[in-house]
């Protein structure tokens, strides 16, 4: 049996309180074949006759009396029923802002009165047959691919419908990447000769990978037709909204006069994406982020003018639910990134990165603490790339795990060798990343390195940021607790830029806090600046924790450390980071500076 005549006996539901609307759509749907039509003129029955037979759709008007169209989506939803089905919006208004809203309380479709009947049965197949979809997902996800191909199989009967396929996204319907090209450059022909603009908005949604990992791809497919949705009725008629795949549309804007007016139509669809979507009982909320190309100032042909479009969006996602406009710099900044992200892939096997060690020198003897070892990247061709330049990019992409595990590798190793050449033992520190952090392997990682090694764990400090921990202060306080079982000690970096609550600071089992240098610079200068340093320390003090101030550059910001009686220090004023041959120099340096 055909899907479409599986589509004929299922329910549907036809709620309007005009005879007449009822009287037609049952003669309509009856002609084609569909049997199971249950018509209700008084919208206070749907909810009762909903709990007493389940639809598989329903057809419902917006104005009525007693209750409108809102209303009664709202009672259905209330249910949080994950089957709810389709719910097809009847409705004599056509302006933007009353589908919008329709779509936002829960519609899956609208259709227009006067009832165009072809346009009517063809949605009713459509959402007839996504609903079809959808139960058997609920029931038997591992056939999605199954249904998938049979449901591909939902269009090659007719010739119009296979040009429709090669043309179109087959999930939402909008057209791709190919049919987007040629309006593309129709627009700009267009253009060219009535002097106009066109403009490109590439839109990527916002952390969209967490919804299909978190709730499955069946549910981000849903969403992202009701994305495709709300796009379509944001834009003129002249104008074009496509799909390139995954999260990412496009909408391309022709026959525009002047930027201003591009303005709005950003504004008006950051905005409509970012209501809520009703589904499967539950409302989900999605932010977007857009880049903007504009012919002819950022291209002449259509795939320049994506690809820029493409580069502007990357930049629009370092904010999120923001938008920015293509510059040749961005262009650039954004190449140059690419090729650190590629080149730093190779980086570890080609043995271009290395640690350099800072020294931390006891104020309250003036000798060596320990050190803390940095990472650098001697780049074959760049020369040594800035870590402010690299260690975003490695946390973003992931790299920043493997590369972590060889900082913490290369440390211990190198404390190994100074040994070995008769050097004192000395302390290194090591920071972690937020991802490293948070890979459910750290403690077996570090413990992992230590065994290999032979080191003593009293000589490996680990320093982790405050808003690293902070982001779940109860995980974070059983990893702490675990990484201190192995005996190693650990840091609070960076201290005083974050949120930490003290209430959590004192559960978690750190040795230190390290101070800022953006408090430093500034102790000698500025006296509210001079107050937060020395609260730090007595907070530290207070709590049996070890006071460390960072970025020390001159004589007057470590006399002001050394009244203030902090423990520690490290920058400038002592040492520069060093690579390890001449950091060993200063392992056997008596005295940093005289103690009075």
């Amino acid at each position: 049996m055909m899907k479409s005549e599986i589509c004929k006996n299922e329910s549907i539901f036809i709620v309007d309180d005009e005879p007449v609307n009822l009287t037609l759509l049952e003669k309509t749907l009856r002609s084609q074949g569909y049997k199971d039509l249950t018509l209700i003129d008084d919208p206070r029955k749907v909810l009762t006759e909903y709990q007493t037979s389940r639809p598989d759709l329903i057809l419902l008007d917006i104005n009525m009396p007693h209750l409108d169209g809102y209303q009664v989506m709202a009672q259905l939803h209330s249910l949080n029923d994950p089957l709810l089905p389709p719910i097809v919006i009847l409705t004599a208004q056509h302006d933007k802002e009353s589908l919008l809203r329709a779509l936002t309380n829960g519609a899956r479709d609208y259709i227009t009165k006067p009832f165009d009947l072809n346009e009517l049965l063809i949605r009713v197949r459509n959402m007839l047959e996504a609903h079809m979809a959808h139960r058997l997902l609920y029931d038997h996800n591992h056939v999605l691919e199954d249904l998938v191909t049979q449901r591909t199989a939902e269009l090659r009967n007719a010739l119009k419908q296979k040009e429709h396929q090669a043309t179109h996204d087959q999930l939402t319907g909008l057209p791709n990447r190919m049919l987007l090209e040629d309006r593309l450059d129709h627009a700009i022909s267009l253009a060219q000769r009535a002097n106009t603009l066109v403009v490109v908005l590439l839109l990527d949604l916002d952390r969209f990978k967490n919804v299909n990992d978190g709730y499955g791809h069946a549910l981000g497919d849903e969403l992202l037709c009701m994305v495709a949705a709300r796009l379509k009725i944001t834009v003129r008629q002249s104008d074009t909204v496509a799909r390139l795949g995954g999260d990412e549309f496009i909408i391309t804007l022709t026959d525009v006069a002047n930027i201003d007016s591009v303005q709005t139509i950003i504004a008006n669809t950051l905005k409509a994406l970012a209501k809520p979507y009703p589904l499967r009982g539950r409302n989900f909320n999605l932010t977007a982020s857009i880049g903007v190309s504009i012919y002819p100032q950022d291209g002449n042909d259509g795939p320049t003018l994506i690809r820029n479009a493409d580069v502007a969006m990357y930049d629009a996602k370092t904010q999120g639910n923001h938008f920015s406009y293509y510059s040749e710099k961005m262009n650039h900044h954004v190449m140059t990134v690419l090729e650190i992200e590629n080149d730093l892939h190779q980086a570890i096997d080609h043995n271009e990165l290395c640690l350099h060690y800072q020294p931390k020198i006891d104020l309250s003897t003036g000798r060596l603490a320990g050190c803390e070892a940095l990472l650098r990247w001697n780049h074959p061709k760049r020369g040594m790339v800035s870590p402010g330049m690299f260690i975003p990019i490695a946390e973003q992409t992931g790299l920043i795990v493997a590369i972590g595990a060889w900082v913490l590798d290369q440390a211990c190793r190198q404390s190994l060798i100074w040994r070995a050449q008769g050097q004192p033992p000395v302390r290194i520190a090591v920071n972690l990343s937020a991802r490293q952090f948070r890979q459910g392997d750290l403690v077996a990682t570090v413990g992992a390195v230590l065994e290999r090694h032979g080191l003593d764990p009293a000589l490996l400090e680990l320093e982790l940021t405050e808003s690293m921990i902070m982001d779940n202060p109860t995980g974070a306080s059983q990893t702490l607790q675990e990484l201190k079982s192995l005996g190693v000690s650990l840091s609070l970096d960076d201290f005083g830029t974050g949120y930490s609550s003290l209430n959590y600071l004192r559960r978690f089992p750190v040795d230190s806090l390290k101070i800022d240098q953006s408090f430093i610079r500034d102790v000698i200068t500025d006296p509210s600046g001079a107050s937060v340093v020395a609260s730090i320390i007595d907070i530290a003090h207070n709590l049996k924790l070890t006071a460390i101030a960072e970025g020390v550059e001159t004589q007057q910001q470590l006399d002001f450390l050394i009244a203030r009686n902090c423990d520690a220090v490290q920058g400038y004023l002592f040492s520069k980071p060093l690579p390890a041959r001449d950091f060993a120099g200063l392992l056997n340096q008596e005295q940093f500076f005289k103690t009075q």
